[in-house]
This record gives C-alpha cells, sequence and structure tokens, in this order.
C-alpha cells in the first residue's frame, strides 16, 4: 500500500497535485502512515517519491529523501519499504544530459546500497519510464536495450523486492487525449504495447527475461545419502521425483539461501 507520493516535488505540481492546507503540515507524513497502519494492519506501507529526488544522495543523509524517511520514522511513521520512480521524462534533446546519468550503473548500485545499508527496508523500482520518442525501430530497439541493461541492475540487488514499469501501452498516458502521441506522457513513446496492442522489442525483452534468463530449470540425481543440490532463482518450484520408474511432483517455495527442503 502507497501511502505517500511526492511530497518533496517541485512548486509546478502544487496548484493541482496538493489542493488542501494539511498536505502542507509538519505531521502529515507521519499522521498517514499512523493511520494506514490502524486501517490496514497487515499491508505492507510505503513511501514513494520522484526521480531526481530519490536517486539523488549527494548529501548522503542530509538529502531530501533520506530526511524525509528518518524523520519520519523518528516520530513514529512505520515505513515498510521505500519506493523509487524511475521516470525519463525528459524531452528528446535533453535526454543526454538529463536522462543518461541516471544509466551510470554505479550510481544505480551506490544509491540503493545506501537506502538498504541506512534504513535496512526493502526497496521498490515502483514506476519505470524508458522512452522511445517515436515509433522506429531503431528508438524501439534502444528502449528494450535500455531495460535489458538496467532490470538485471535492479533484480540482483538483494534489496530490491519489486519492479514496476509505468505505462504499458502507448497513448493511454497521463495528461493527454486517448491516442494523442504528441501530449502529456504520450509524448514519450514510453509504452511496451504500441497503441494497437502490439508488442515491442522491450516487452519481449522482459518477456524473455522472466520466462527464461531468470528461470531455472534441469535434472540433478540424489546422491548416496538422497540429497541433490542446485543453485536456482527463487521462486516456486514445480519439483519431479523419479524413482524406479515411479515419478512423484512437489510443489515447492525457494525464499532463501542455503535452503534445504524435504521431499517425501
Amino acid at each position: 500500500m502507497e501511502v505517500i507520493n511526492e511530497t518533496l516535488i517541485g512548486p509546478v505540481f502544487q496548484d493541482f497535485r496538493h489542493s488542501t492546507d494539511f498536505f502542507w503540515e509538519s505531521d502529515f507524513i507521519t499522521w498517514s502512515f499512523k493511520t494506514a497502519r490502524k486501517y490496514l494492519p497487515d499491508n505492507e506501507l510505503l513511501i514513494n517519491e520522484c526521480t531526481p529526488i530519490c536517486w539523488d544522495i549527494t548529501r548522503k543523509m542530509r538529502s531530501p529523501y533520506a530526511q524525509t524517511i528518518d524523520n519520519s520514522i523518528q516520530h513514529g511513521a512505520e515505513i515498510d519499504a521505500i519506493a523509487m520512480q524511475f521516470h525519463m521524462f525528459n524531452r528528446r534533446e535533453n535526454e543526454e544530459s538529463q536522462s543518461l546519468p541516471f544509466f551510470d550503473p554505479k550510481r544505480l548500485c551506490d544509491v540503493m546500497d545506501f537506502y538498504w545499508e541506512n534504513f535496512r527496508k526493502p526497496l521498490q523500482i515502483c514506476e519505470i519510464t524508458l522512452p522511445c520518442y517515436s515509433c522506429d525501430s531503431e528508438d524501439e530497439e534502444l528502449q528494450a536495450k535500455l531495460i535489458e541493461n538496467l532490470y538485471p541492475i535492479w533484480f540482483s540487488h538483494p534489496a530490491v523486492e519489486m519492479i514496476m514499469y509505468w505505462n504499458l501501452v502507448d497513448g493511454y498516458a497521463a495528461f493527454a487525449p486517448l491516442g494523442a502521441m504528441d501530449q502529456g506522457e504520450n509524448y514519450y513513446h514510453s509504452g511496451l504495447l504500441r497503441f494497437d496492442l502490439t508488442p515491442k522489442p522491450g516487452y519481449e525483452m522482459l518477456k524473455d527475461m522472466f520466462d527464461h534468463r531468470w528461470h531455472t530449470t534441469g535434472n540433478t540425481e540424489t546422491n548416496g545419502e538422497g540429497i541433490a543440490c542446485f543453485r536456482g532463482f527463487r521462486g516456486t518450484y514445480d519439483i519431479v521425483l523419479e524413482k524406479a520408474g515411479t515419478k512423484k511432483k512437489q510443489t515447492v517455495v525457494l525464499d532463501g539461501e542455503n535452503k534445504t527442503v524435504i521431499l517425501e
């Protein structure tokens, strides 16, 4: 449950995003989390922030997002997870200067390490926008290449528990009439599906990652003590045991390192 979103966003949005005086109260975040915990006791409660702020830790714990999280926790907010947007809402002519710095693998890892080491909260890459800017095949292939390079960085970090893409289909994005590709967020052509719902290379890239690259299959044999070992991705496995021509299927969940499962 995302309790709070974009409390540090710039003044350009204030007139239509924040309509009540309560938004500016000093206990706004703390009150919101306490209220969410009261009525949603079993939910994971998230705080969320916009891209430039959450991926900027140049001032370490004095950085705005870190300060907000730390101050809120100190005042009783039960923040269960930290969400971080990754919108590249930068126009094509500004892509090199404004988007490229966010694609630095070292920066991405340093930022995720920082939040994990200081707060010990799981991370969610919660809103991803990777523009194509057009329907040209070269632009779409570049989007797929970005997905291929960025997703493994997030996926491999031990603190990241969720990755979510934003505008799935072109032409349905915010701040624009349906299908108006020159307006609002439609301008970025950032969907993984085109307006006619045909998949882009980026869609196929993600499908390949989840269905094949991050998918463990294989065969192994037990030793003399009935023990078999393998290394695989976390997740739910269908394991088929075969002995003397007889097969038996069992489902197990592997959710940690060096886990031992007894199969009967």
